[in-house]
C-alpha cells in the first residue's frame, strides 16, 4: 500500500485518464467515462463459468458502493465494517475462507477482527504490536494471519509478522535492509512476496522458513523498472495467479508488471504488461480468474477490472465513489470484494483537512 497524493495533484491525471478510458471496451457491456478496470475472481470452476455474466453486470454502469454491493442478495448482512476513532486509516485487509475480516491499520498497526456474518470490530492485534500495517493475508490452511508491518516514521527494517488468527505472535521475519513493505501476495506452495516500494524490489518468504523466528527475509526481484521519484512508491500490489505468474502494480507510472516464476521458484522474466492506458495510482491487486485482476485506482476512487490477452490487458471500472480506497479483498463468496477505503492522503499530510468519518471498509459486487 500506499499514502495517496493530494488530490490536486491528481487533477491533471484523472483528467487525462477519464479521456483516454472513455472509449471502453464492451459495448453496451462496459462502463462510460471511467478510467478503472476489470477484475478477476478466485480462480475457482464456478467463478470461471461466470466471468461473462460477472463483467456485464458490474460494467453496465459505475455505481457507488453501497448500490453496487446490495445488489447481489449477500448470504450475510455486512456490507459496511464501520471502524473505530478517527485515526485508523485503514491499509490492509483480508478475507479468511470462515467469512472472517482482518483490518489493518496504517496508522498505529492495530488490527481489527469481525467475526462471520457480523459487522461488530473487536481488537485482535493492539496498537504497538505493529509500527504500520500495510498488507494481510490469512493462510487457512494453517490458521495464520500474516502481516506486512514497517515503521514510516523512522528508518527501520520492515518486517513479515506471523500470527495465528487468534493474535499470538508467531514469528517475526526483518527485510535485510531499511525500506517498506507495501504489500503481500502467497503462491500456491505458501511462500510469501512482499513488496517495497521505497526500493524498488520484491521479497520472498520461504514456506519453509514461515514460522521459524528471526529468520530473514531475502530479496528476490529488484529491478529499476520498480523504483519511483519520492515520496511516492514505485512497486506495490501484488498478486499470483496461482500457477507461474506474480503480478505487480507500479504506483507512480500507473503501470503493470508480470514476473514470470522458473520452477525452483526464481524470477525467470519481467514483461511490461501493455495496458489500453496508464492506471491513476493503483495500489492494492488480486488475481481472480483467467487472465482477470482486480485492483484499486486511489487517485480516482475506483475499483477497477483488468482483462489480460497475453502481454496486453484492457482496464475499465466497475465501482466508482470510492473514498481513497487503500486495500482490497476478495471475499469468501467469490463475487464481491472487501475495499478499505484508508484516506491516506489525510495521514500523510498532502491533504491537511479532516478526513471523513468514519473509516470504512466497504463491500461491492464485482
Amino acid at each position: 500500500m500506499v499514502l495517496a497524493p493530494h488530490r490536486l495533484l491528481l487533477a491533471s491525471t484523472l483528467a487525462s485518464a477519464l479521456i483516454a478510458c472513455s472509449e471502453v471496451p464492451g459495448g453496451d457491456d462496459a462502463v462510460a467515462d471511467s478510467s478503472s478496470t476489470d477484475s478477476t475472481s478466485s480462480s475457482s470452476d464456478s467463478d470461471s463459468d461466470s466471468t461473462e455474466d460477472t463483467t456485464e453486470s458490474s460494467t453496465d454502469s459505475t455505481e457507488d458502493t453501497t448500490e453496487s454491493s446490495t445488489d447481489a442478495g449477500p448470504d450475510c448482512p455486512q456490507e459496511t465494517i464501520v471502524l473505530p476513532g478517527d485515526t485508523f486509516h485503514p491499509d490492509a485487509v483480508a478475507a479468511a475462507a470462515d467469512g472472517t475480516i482482518y483490518i489493518g491499520s496504517r496508522a498505529d498497526g492495530t488490527v481489527v477482527q469481525t467475526l462471520p456474518c457480523e459487522t461488530d470490530v473487536t481488537t485482535l492485534i493492539p496498537a504497538g504490536e505493529l509500527a504500520h500495517v500495510g498488507g494481510l493475508l490469512v493462510d487457512d490452511g494453517r490458521d495464520l494471519l500474516i502481516a506486512c508491518d514497517a515503521d514510516l516514521q523512522q528508518p527501520t527494517s520492515p518486517s513479515i509478522a506471523v500470527f495465528t488468527r487468534t493474535g499470538e505472535l508467531v514469528a517475526t521475519h526483518p527485510f535485510e535492509e531499511t525500506g517498506t513493505c507495501d504489500d503481500l501476495a502467497r503462491d500456491p506452495q505458501g511462500n510469501v512476496y512482499a513488496s517495497d516500494g521505497a526500493n524498488g524490489r520484491i521479497l520472498r518468504l520461504p514456506i519453509a522458513a514461515l514460522t521459524v523466528d528471526g529468520s530473514a527475509v531475502p530479496t528476490w526481484l529488484s529491478d529499476p523498472a520498480f523504483t519511483a521519484e519520492p515520496p511516492l512508491r514505485g512497486i506495490n500490489g501484488l498478486a499470483h495467479d496461482g500457477e507461474s505468474t506474480l503480478y505487480a502494480v507500479h504506483t507512480q507510472l500507473g503501470a503493470l508488471h508480470a514476473v514470470t516464476i522458473a520452477d525452483d521458484g526464481q524470477p525467470a522474466g519481467l514483461t511490461l504488461i501493455q495496458l489500453d492506458s496508464p492506471m491513476v495510482y493503483p495500489d492494492d491487486l488480486e488475481w481472480v480468474a483467467t487472465d482477470r485482476l482486480l485492483v484499486i485506482e486511489s487517485g480516482i476512487g475506483f475499483l477497477t477490472q483488468i482483462s489480460l490477452n497475453g502481454n496486453e490487458g484492457v482496464h475499465w471500472g466497475l465501482v466508482g465513489g470510492l473514498d481513497e480506497p487503500s486495500a482490497l479483498a476478495l471475499d469468501a463468496d467469490g463475487i464481491r470484494a472487501w475495499i478499505a477505503e484508508g484516506q491516506l492522503s489525510h495521514l500523510g499530510g498532502q491533504d491537511p483537512a479532516p478526513p471523513s468519518l468514519p473509516f470504512r471498509v466497504v463491500r461491492a459486487l464485482f
